[in-house]
């Protein structure tokens, strides 16, 4: 306990590793932050009181201490399943660790269209605010924030890092989406994605691994249509207002498209009326998902009811209509280079790292990525920082002149296998 005590003062680093959750100005808990996806991970807990500990340090009431009961290691867990089997776009990074442990070999799927996105060689500053400040201006340059600039996605690798990000393209008068680990964020999470390829739209997240979802130039049309699709049907009472407070907010008109004609607002309402008479006054906001899941991803069937089918031909309206307007803005995009991908940190993983630049450029669209770091980095400063510094002083490098060397990139390609091959020879020991 005196151990764990000691790692939650001095290793565990508030929006890095966890996150204060509150209710309204109250602390009332400390949430895991997942370091591959940037989200807090409900339900888990650190053991042997530190939890507790770090409750403590944050002023918050403790909570009991859980009780392990039974656990397993992956490893163990997969190999109970008489077939595995997988697919993920970085799968190849791991092939020999996947076919030692689990017996499986990676097959390669070509992609149907040839790669357009151009991955720039990373450039490296001394300070990581000159790195930030290097970052900002190439945002300024593209035109991010403007309505007819290059979308921007900034890759981050903590919460406390995202919102200096934030913080600095603001103070320049560039208004951001934020998509991180704070409970505030999480639940806009499919609006912010939907449109983060939109022209001159920058978006500033923790760690784009495991989001699920692809970033379409010029927009999302369905994840849209379904966001208005809800907020009408939730005007018109098919929730009551305690069960809509649960839902995300609805975003701000300007954020969709178009406005909605005549027709098409008449065909919403009908549908809501014809859902409040089939499923009456206690409809819950998660039988409201599921209604427009049925609604928008699913074919239409002999046996659907009318609410359904009314629901579905309305909701296909709406998205016909922002589909239109979106398709011209997505030539706009591509013309102007397509997403522009930027890291400010290197990963422990380079599949992380892969993970993110694999953001721009889907299915042959163009694209760019490049990586802002700097020798402050923690992947600098714990392998070999010291000697690189030295060089710094050596040849006199200011803090606002970019490091654009294949040495350095290739001494981090180095660093991340290293660290890679440490953690695969910790996995084969459990």
């Amino acid at each position: 306990f005196v151990m764990n005590a000691v790692k939650a003062k001095e290793l565990f680093t508030k929006d890095v590793e966890y996150s204060v959750i509150m209710e309204g100005e109250k602390k009332v808990g400390v949430g895991i932050i997942d370091a591959f996806t940037g989200r807090v991970l409900e339900g888990r807990r650190w053991s042997d009181g530190l939890h507790q500990s770090i409750e403590a340090r944050e002023g918050i009431e403790v909570s009991e201490m859980s009780k392990v009961i039974a656990k397993v290691t992956y490893q163990s867990l997969f190999r109970q399943f008489g077939r595995l089997s997988g697919m993920t776009g970085t799968a190849m990074a791991d092939a020999t660790e996947l076919e030692l442990t689990y017996d499986l070999k990676v097959t390669p799927v070509p992609t149907a269209l040839p790669i357009a996105r151009r991955d720039y060689p990373d450039v490296t500053f001394k300070t990581r605010k000159a790195g930030n400040d290097a970052l900002v201006k190439e945002i300024i340059n593209v035109g991010g924030g403007e309505p007819d600039g290059r979308p921007c996605l900034i890759g981050t690798t903590s919460v406390a890092q995202s919102e200096q990000i934030v913080a600095a393209l603001a103070a320049k008068g560039i208004q951001t989406e934020l998509l991180n680990a704070s409970p505030k964020n999480a639940p806009r999470e499919s609006e912010i994605v939907a449109q983060a390829g939109r022209a001159g739209v920058v978006t500033v997240a923790t760690n784009m691994a495991g989001r699920g979802t692809d970033i379409l130039l010029g927009g999302c049309p369905t994840t849209m249509a379904r966001i208005k699709t809800r907020s009408i049907l939730v005007d018109n009472g098919v929730i009551s207002k305690e069960e809509a407070d649960t839902l995300p907010p609805t975003p701000v008109e300007s954020y969709f498209p178009a406005p909605l004609d005549e027709d098409i607002t008449f065909a919403l309402k009908n549908a809501a009326a014809s859902i409040r008479v089939a499923r009456g006054d206690d409809m819950k906001a998660i039988d409201l998902d599921e209604l427009l899941t049925v609604s928008t991803d699913t074919t239409e069937g002999p046996d659907d009811p009318d609410h359904i089918v009314l629901l579905r031909d309305a909701a296909e309206a709406v998205k016909d209509l922002y589909k239109e307007i979106l398709s011209e803005e997505k030539e706009v995009v591509k013309a102007l280079g397509g997403l522009y991908v930027m890291g400010t940190n290197r990963h422990e993983s380079s599949r992380i790292d892969k993970q993110l630049r694999g953001r721009s450029g889907r299915q042959g669209d163009p694209g760019t990525s490049r990586f802002f770091l700097s020798f402050e980095d923690d992947m600098f400063v714990i392998f070999g920082g010291d000697n690189l510094q030295n060089i710094l002083k050596t040849f006199r490098v200011s803090d606002d002149m970019p490091v654009e060397a294949p040495q350095v990139t290739k001494a981090l390609d180095n660093v991340q296998e290293q660290v890679e091959e440490k953690y695969r020879e910790i996995r084969e020991q459990i």
